[in-house]
């Protein structure tokens, strides 16, 4: 009987451990970043940075056309840290749209997916601090000279700040 009941505790003690592991995993290999960036509104975007599949993409685009300009595997911290880091900014309960009251200038689009969740949040002309510490941490993980989407750019986050 007493090693059935150490059993039963060693059970206990590892199921949350086990079924958080397992929803962990799910959520990473469930979840996808769209970020794209816009010089004209209206206009299709002009670079686009894709994550998932542990993966980041980066795109150009001219008309309809897009062409790949980088890519590269994020490794599992990189991966987590980028989820905790979406997780801890809270975007699903952000607005859906964000603008500065100028009628040209730049337009971001972020598309965000965590397993059944999706938000999508536009930005014109528009710096919000938890989306731009989301784009900055992906600038860190690509080389300088692949780095295509900033709040810095065209100084839109020292507007704001």
């Amino acid at each position: 009987m007493r090693l059935v009941g150490k059993f039963i505790l060693i059970g206990i003690t590892l199921l949350p451990t086990i079924l958080f592991g397992q929803n962990r995993q799910n959520e990473i290999n469930n979840f996808k970043i769209s970020i794209s960036q816009q010089i004209l509104p209206g206009s299709n975007p002009d670079y686009i940075y894709k994550l998932s599949d542990k993966k980041i993409r980066i795109y150009k685009s001219k008309t309809l056309l897009r062409y790949k300009l980088f890519s590269q595997r994020l490794d599992k911290i990189q991966t987590d840290s980028l989820l905790l880091l979406v997780k801890n900014a809270y975007v699903f309960n952000l607005d859906s749209n964000y603008d500065s009251g100028s009628l040209d200038g730049i337009n971001w689009t972020f598309e965000i997916k965590i397993i059944n969740q999706y938000k999508e949040i536009r930005l014109d002309n528009y710096y919000l601090k938890q989306l731009g510490d989301i784009v900055d941490f992906i600038n860190r993980q690509i080389p300088q000279k692949k780095i295509c989407i900033s709040f810095d750019f065209f100084n839109i986050r020292n507007d704001f700040n």
